[in-house]
């Protein structure tokens, strides 16, 4: 029984600390991985000279943790 506890509650924390920082794991995978988005992903890689290197994919995927968190919160809220 305390190991299902154990189990609860680490996956509470995990998921606690994934919303949490939510934004912060996004600006680092985008770090991380900033060549292949600006080859790849980048909205604007046919224009070089505006310099984005996936600047607007980035912006664009915290835009949309954005809008979820807030989609997370009204839901919550029209339980109440």
């Amino acid at each position: 029984m305390k190991t299902l506890r154990a189990y609860i509650a680490v996956i509470l924390a995990i998921t606690f600390i994934g919303i949490t920082f939510q934004s912060a794991f996004i600006q680092i995978s985008y770090d991380l991985n900033k060549g292949f988005i600006s080859q790849k992903l980048c909205v604007n890689k046919d224009k070089p000279n505006l310099n984005c290197e996936g600047k607007c994919y980035l912006k664009k995927q915290l835009n949309k943790a954005q809008d979820q968190k807030e989609d997370r919160n009204n839901s919550q809220s029209n339980k109440l």
